[in-house]
Formats: structure tokens, C-alpha cells, sequence
């Protein structure tokens, strides 16, 4: 009985397979139709081909520096303020009365020019204050303070 069932099974399984390589199908066809998806991409490339071009129409691009300048590119603008008052940039001593108009030569040089502050802790934040004025007025937006630690403190 076991093999009369078997074979019956297996007849039966033949049938379906023969219908399905000619092609007659009883149910749902699994395949993937590529046609909608080809069409969908293909109208997306050509979308994509004809705005590409009109989206840089409108932009400007910063012109090229001046090779005087480029020296001062990669320099830091450090600004120190000793115990005494004194204001320093770099190493070079500058007056009080002379702040804004040297900051902004060298700023004049390169802009975005990164500015870091360090002064001595003894002095009072309104000398502090007059840099940081002269640092908004000459117009940067962001400075660095410089911090550091000594054998003096506990």
C-alpha cells in the first residue's frame, strides 16, 4: 500500500510540473515584472540629468586669495596679556590705543583666522573686556581662551 501511495504521489507531482513548463498555471505568478521598475528609473535619471545643471546656476564660488596672504593662512592670531597690562601679539608689544587698528591689519590678512586669549589671573576682567570689545568690534565671532597650569598653585 506504501507504494502504491508513493506512486500516486509521484504522478501527481509530474502532472503539476508538466503544467508549469508549458506555461498553464493554476495560481498566482511569483515572478518579479522588471518592466514598471526600468520605467521608474529611467524618468528619475532623465528628472535628475535635466535639474542638475539648473542648481548651480545661482552659485557663487569666493575668489582666490590674494598669494600675499596665503602666509598668514595657517597662523594662529595669539593674543597674551601680561600681569603688567602689557598686550602682546605673538611677540610683538602693542599699545592699548593701537588694538583695533592692529587687529584688524592682521585679520585683513585671513579673516577666519583662528584668536586665542591668554592673560595673567591677577589682572581684572575689565582689561580683559577692552581686548574682547576691540576682538568683537573689529568683527570675530569666536576666540579661544588659553588656560594653563603652573608649579605656584596648590
Amino acid at each position: 500500500m506504501n507504494a502504491k501511495i508513493l506512486r500516486r504521489l509521484e504522478m501527481i507531482d509530474t502532472d503539476g510540473r508538466k503544467k508549469r513548463i508549458k506555461g498553464k498555471k493554476n495560481g498566482p505568478d511569483a515572478a518579479i515584472n522588471i518592466t514598471p521598475l526600468v520605467d521608474v528609473v529611467l524618468v528619475l535619471l532623465i528628472i535628475f540629468m535635466v535639474v542638475t545643471p539648473l542648481l548651480s546656476e545661482g552659485l557663487e564660488l569666493p575668489k582666490a586669495l590674494d598669494p600675499k596672504k596665503l602666509n598668514a593662512m595657517g597662523e594662529d592670531l595669539k593674543i597674551n596679556v601680561k600681569r603688567s597690562g602689557q598686550i602682546y601679539f605673538g611677540k610683538a608689544l602693542v599699545e592699548e590705543k593701537d588694538l583695533k587698528k592692529k587687529l584688524e591689519e592682521e585679520l585683513s590678512k585671513n579673516p577666519f583666522r583662528p584668536v586665542y586669549l591668554s592673560a595673567d589671573k591677577s589682572l581684572q576682567f575689565s582689561n580683559i573686556r577692552t581686548i574682547l570689545t576691540a576682538l568683537r568690534d573689529v568683527g570675530v565671532s569666536e576666540a579661544g581662551f588659553v588656560s594653563s597650569i603652573s608649579d605656584e598653585e596648590p
